[in-house]
């Protein structure tokens, strides 16, 4: 793998989800391309080796991607590429969503299907889009920890609670109200693999501090999350 980065920037994905994501990418010098729906309808990832579905809003998602654009990502998982649903990207990459909030409630069948279950949100009501409210700061352990980094306060700001099939493997797992939830899953699919993630680990320590409480190993767990799973090489994750 050559880590050919595509991020989605198209309806629906958040300016600050992308704006991390790719500030990532820029510190390790890694190149990446910003891409549209009707860029992933044209094949453009038949070039690239890790498709960034950022955090944002899944509706949008689905009025632009369903159909042909979920038979192209699947397609690219299926020779070899990865799927990275980050927040939005997460509910996207279930086969089904129940989000209710206390104003809204969207149910239904999501195409892509790469998670068999239904991903619920949010966990703290009300979300209100681009605001801290529904954020939580919630602890977050590695299931592996081989680092022995231990637990890390990480953000969500309406992620899900992410569905478990039996071929699903949970890399790390957050607390919340007394309960236990997968915070990152990851799946075999045909030659490549699909992550999903509700907490948001793109964002920096710089973009965190005016929004939860500093906590001195969380970069260190967000290096080794992004370094071991969503740039790992070979299929191998963590």
């Amino acid at each position: 793998m050559t880590n050919r980065i595509a991020i989605y920037t198209d309806m629906g994905a958040g300016c600050d989800s992308v704006t991390q994501w790719g500030g990532y990418f820029d510190r390790l010098r890694l190149s990446y391309v910003e891409v549209t729906a009707a860029d992933v309808l044209s094949g453009v990832l038949s070039v690239c080796d890790i498709f960034i579905l950022p955090g944002g809003a899944d509706v949008p998602y689905c009025q632009k991607l369903h159909g042909q654009g979920v038979q192209c990502i699947r397609h690219f998982i299926d020779n070899g590429g990865r799927f990275v649903g980050s927040c939005a990207g997460a509910y996207f990459a279930h086969t089904r969503i129940a989000w209710h909030n206390t104003t809204e409630s969207i149910v239904g069948d999501r195409q892509l299907a790469l998670f068999d279950g239904t991903a619920t949100g949010p966990l703290k009501k009300p979300y209100v889009p681009n605001s801290e409210q529904g954020t939580i700061a919630v602890p977050m352990t590695l299931v592996l920890d081989p680092e022995n980094i231990g637990t890390a306060t990480v953000y969500v700001n309406g992620g899900p609670a992410m569905a478990i099939d039996k071929h699903t493997t949970v890399l790390a797992e957050f607390t919340y109200d007394d309960k236990t939830y997968p915070a990152i899953i990851q799946k075999h699919i045909g030659k490549g693999d699909a992550i999903a993630l509700s907490p948001h680990i793109e964002y920096s320590e710089d973009f965190l501090k005016t929004k939860i409480p500093p906590c001195a190993n969380r970069p260190k767990m967000r290096e080794y999350i992004l370094n071991h799973s969503i740039l790992a090489t070979n299929g191998q994750v963590f």
